[in-house]
Order: structure tokens, then sequence, then C-alpha cells
């Protein structure tokens, strides 16, 4: 049996954790947090990330206006970037990296997300973990192959993967 002063510490350990769960989800909306799981490397993101990376993938992949097969890969490169050591390690900091995304201006995509885009972040992320779409995927752009290994042309935009 524990003794009273176990319990106690118990409870406040308890009680700090519940404190600061509520001040995450007062002072942020990360409570409404997504979980992309890919081989124990999660990526966590607010609800307005999430959403600001379904607008991005819209924009980047419209070229081929209804081609849901465009928005899962750029999807992928973008979940794939916030993985591979080249980049940064959140959906942000990969999206507002400067040169790296045309659509993105100042933190800000002023295309809207559509359920499809959405639905193509969850594909995509299923078929990278299942290995339908290759992790080193990595570069995609609407004028050539320019940068790393030739993948494939896929609604409008040449993908390339790098390193092994």
């Amino acid at each position: 049996m524990k003794s009273p002063e176990d319990k106690f510490i118990l409870t406040m350990i308890i009680v700090i954790m519940v404190i600061q769960v509520i001040v995450l989800a007062t002072t942020c909306d990360a409570f409404a947090v997504t979980n992309w799981d890919y081989k124990n490397h999660s990526i966590f993101m607010s609800h307005s990330e999430a959403e600001y990376f379904a607008q991005v993938v819209e924009a980047e992949s419209n070229r081929v206006p209804g081609d849901m097969e465009s928005r899962v890969y750029v999807a992928a490169v973008i979940l794939n970037r916030v993985r591979s050591p080249y980049f940064r390690n959140t959906i942000r900091g990969v999206l507002d990296e400067p040169g790296q995304f045309t659509t993105t201006s100042g933190g800000r995509c002023y295309i809207s997300a559509t359920d499809e885009s959405r639905e193509a972040i969850r594909i995509a992320e299923q078929r990278i973990y299942h290995g339908e779409i290759p992790s080193n995927l990595l570069f995609f752009n609407c004028i050539g192959y320019n940068n790393g290994t030739p993948y494939g042309y896929i609604g409008g935009n040449y993908f390339m993967t790098y390193g092994g």
C-alpha cells in the first residue's frame, strides 16, 4: 500500500498535467491537434497548420483540375520534407521556407483548401507508410527535372527523389 506522501505526490503530478493540458488548449489551437503517424515519427500540427497545409496542397497541385493523384504526391513531398534531415521539421517550417513554395507568401496561402486536398494528405500519409510512395520523394516543380532523381510526371508536376 502506498504511503499518504506517495498518494499526495501522485495526485499533484496528475493535477499539474491537467493544468498543462488546459493551458496549452487555451493558449493556442493545439486542442485540435492532428497526428500523422509514420513509422514512429509523428507529425503534430494544430488545426490552423493542417488547414494551411491543405491550402498549399490545393494550390500547388491545381495544374490539372480535379487530379487527386497530384494532390497526394504534393502532400507526400511536404510530409517527407518534415521527416527529412535536409529540411525543417514542422509543417509550417517546410511550407514557409523561402523559395520553396510559390503559392505561399508571408505564412499565408490565398487558395482555399478543399475536402480533396485534406483527404490527399491522409492518403499520402498512408501511401508513404505502406511504401507506395518513397520516403525520399522530396522535390517537385512544374518546369522539369532539376533537383534529384526523376521519379515521375504527375498532374503537371515533375517529382524527384533525393538520396537513399
